[in-house]
């Protein structure tokens, strides 16, 4: 028999797809695995379920999706799926020696959690222990929390949590966390208008000083902004208008914003020459709409997932995620130090 859809999953992406099929009249089969309902079935209370004033149990929402499913007419079967070939039509799917086929495939596999292995975290599963900080982040209001973890979703629920928790503690096995260097850009802006040149980002009064960039750079932007070299921090945003970085190429005029310790440009457009070189150095350089960002607004960006959370002003900004090659020569510090690391360019796409 071909079946018109399988899918394979039975978590709230699985069980949706499931009752929008069903519905269709598509007939679907779900392989719902051995252990059906995905992550919520470990969610004690999901609160920002819509319509439910009071929240839902994650097991109880997960039944229901079920139900939903077999009102329908999907047929669930509680197996997991072990091996898949998409090569030709019709697609074929196995648990174990057993073989289905259909026209197409949905893959709602989702993700698996990470358990530490340690004693009583199963039994205080959603009674203080989490899986998913930003799902549950509202329940740690003023309390002290801990995040075990160094890499990209570590990082990601830590900041999650700096809105609720009152102190929060990133415990890690090594001496400096696996999380993406762009992942963690978070700080100041400092507002700039249209037309910032090369000559104001690097003063040619100072041209002299060109053979010493860290000297340099305790003048970067000064005849703009007389206060932003003395006053901006580590962390902050350089925020411009439009054609930010026009006229002489200038290479070392990214290099000193970058020494200042400027986390990324955003800018409405940039002078090509300009991007090209801030890339080359380990510079972000992002092309959004800056408008309305004003000086001081607390800024968090995300490179890899193209955005920009005004986090003063409650509003997030979008933008094409950079590309996976310039993303690596970001994080690695620049074009020159991404070629000593790997030798090549490590694409990443």
């Amino acid at each position: 028999m071909v079946h018109k859809v399988i899918i394979i999953g039975s978590g709230p992406a699985g069980y949706t797809a499931g009752i929008y099929a069903a519905r269709a009249e598509l007939k679907p089969l779900i392989l719902a695995g051995e252990k059906s309902g995905g992550q919520l079935m470990n969610t004690r209370v999901v609160e920002n379920w819509p319509g439910v004033e009071k929240g839902v149990m994650g097991p109880d929402l997960m039944m229901e999706m079920q139900k939903q499913a077999e009102k329908f007419k999907a047929e669930i079967v509680y197996k997991n799926a072990t091996k898949v070939d998409f090569r030709q039509r019709p697609f074929k799917v196995w648990s174990g020696e057993e073989e289905y086929q259909a026209e197409s495939v949905i893959v709602a596999t989702g993700a698996e959690i990470i358990m530490l292995g340690v004693p009583g975290e199963k039994e205080l599963l959603g009674r203080g222990v989490s899986v998913c900080a930003v799902c549950d982040a509202p329940f740690y209001k003023d309390k002290i929390t801990y995040v075990i973890g160094g890499g990209d979703a570590a990082v990601e629920d830590a900041l999650a949590l700096t809105k609720h928790a009152k102190e929060i503690y990133l415990v890690h096995r090594r001496d400096s966390l696996k999380a993406s260097k762009i992942m963690v850009k978070r700080g100041k802006a400092w507002k700039f208008g249209d037309n910032i040149s090369t000559d104001l980002i690097a003063p040619g009064r100072l041209f002299h000083l060109r053979s010493n960039l860290p000297e340099l750079a305790k003048h970067v932007l000064e005849d703009a902004d007389p206060d932003f070299a003395s006053n901006v921090k580590p962390g902050d945003f350089v925020v411009g208008g439009s054609n930010f970085g026009l006229g002489s190429s200038r290479e070392h005029a990214p290099t000193i914003i970058k020494l200042a310790g400027v986390s990324a440009v955003l800018a409405k457009s940039f002078a090509r020459i300009f991007y090209r070189n801030a890339i080359n150095v380990g510079l972000p350089v992002i092309q959004c709409d800056t408008s309305n960002i004003e000086a001081g607004d607390e800024l968090e960006l995300d490179l890899a997932g193209g955005t920009v959370k005004n986090l003063t002003k409650d509003f997030t900004l979008t933008f094409p995620p950079l590309p996976g090659i310039m993303r690596t020569i970001l994080d690695d510090g620049g074009l020159v130090a991404h070629l000593q690391k790997h030798g090549k360019f490590k694409i990443t796409e």
